[in-house]
């Protein structure tokens, strides 16, 4: 072999090195793209991965639905239950204001009874004194008026129609009472 030859055999080997070289240098570049593309895959399917976890509990599947409802209907009686307890709370609550006021308008009733029986007295020592001393009398009879009676009762007077009316009408006020308020009241 002639040096020639040799010179072009090298060459020829130096450019398949080069191009061999080229070769290895793109498969390199390949393979990096290749494992690029592969983590972002294992990226992607991991993501598809958890959306489909959440996905299949967020979806029942159908044996669970008798579960389901019967949860609901468990649920449902719990809200019912407490609804009516609270209702039955209230309505015991309504009761007991409502006896609270009929002791109150007992005691009331009690004590205008007290007050009309103190009124009878005084109608009674009425006609017994004289015109003179009658004067003094009548004072504390006014008096003793305004103390019992309500505020309301004392703008009308005696004699209006309207106290009569009401006086003949009331069931506590007994017949001596009512004689006895008519004699007051001709005079």
């Amino acid at each position: 072999m002639d040096l020639q030859q040799a010179a072009r055999l090298i060459e020829w080997l130096d450019e398949e090195r080069r191009r061999d070289k080229a070769t290895i240098a793109l498969l390199e570049e390949r393979v990096a793209q290749q494992a690029d593309a592969m983590i972002q895959l294992e990226r992607r399917l991991n993501g598809l991965e958890g959306e489909q976890a959440v996905m299949r509990t967020s979806f029942l599947p159908a044996g669970r639905d008798s579960e389901m409802a019967e949860q609901l209907r468990t649920e449902f009686q719990q809200l019912v239950e407490e609804i009516e307890s609270k209702r039955l709370m209230a309505e015991r609550e309504g009761e007991r204001r409502q006896d609270i006021g009929r002791e109150s308008l007992a005691r009331m009733i009690r004590d205008l009874g007290e007050r009309t029986d103190a009124l009878e007295k005084a109608v009674e020592e009425l006609p017994r004194a004289s015109s003179v001393t009658a004067w003094p009398q009548h004072w504390r009879l006014s008096s003793s008026v305004s103390k019992t009676w309500p505020r309301s009762w004392r703008s009308q007077s005696a004699g209006s129609p309207s106290w009569r009316s009401n006086a003949a009408r009331t069931p506590a006020a007994s017949p001596t009472c009512n004689r006895k308020c008519r004699r007051f009241r001709s005079r």
